[in-house]
């Protein structure tokens, strides 16, 4: 596959599952299930299983895991992948992507 085509693949694999994951959250907090404040930020990019992946704020397990290795980029974002990079919101999200996988 050409790699404009996979990285566009990507990009919008992820914007589909933002929007799932926005809609899950929307509808936890309209059924009252959520009992604690809602985090300031929606996702968190981190690393899972050496490879980069995507958690919503609170999330235990990946929204969705990148075939990036975490170990092939330079070592400042190596470290804040291993932090995690809080987004805030889907602007926040595209941002990111753009800049790690373009």
């Amino acid at each position: 596959m050409r790699p404009i085509i996979q990285k566009t693949y990507v990009f919008l694999s992820v914007m589909i599952l933002c929007l799932l994951a926005a809609s899950v959250l929307q509808e936890r907090a309209g059924t009252g299930t959520q009992t604690e404040t809602p985090a300031p930020y929606l996702y968190v990019l981190r690393e899972y299983d050496g490879k980069i992946a995507l958690f919503a704020a609170e999330g235990t397990q990946p929204l969705y895991v990148f075939e990036k290795d975490a170990a092939l980029l330079p070592e400042a974002d190596r470290d804040a992948i291993r932090t995690g990079i809080l987004i805030e919101d889907e602007d926040g999200l595209r941002q990111v992507m753009e800049d790690f996988f373009e």
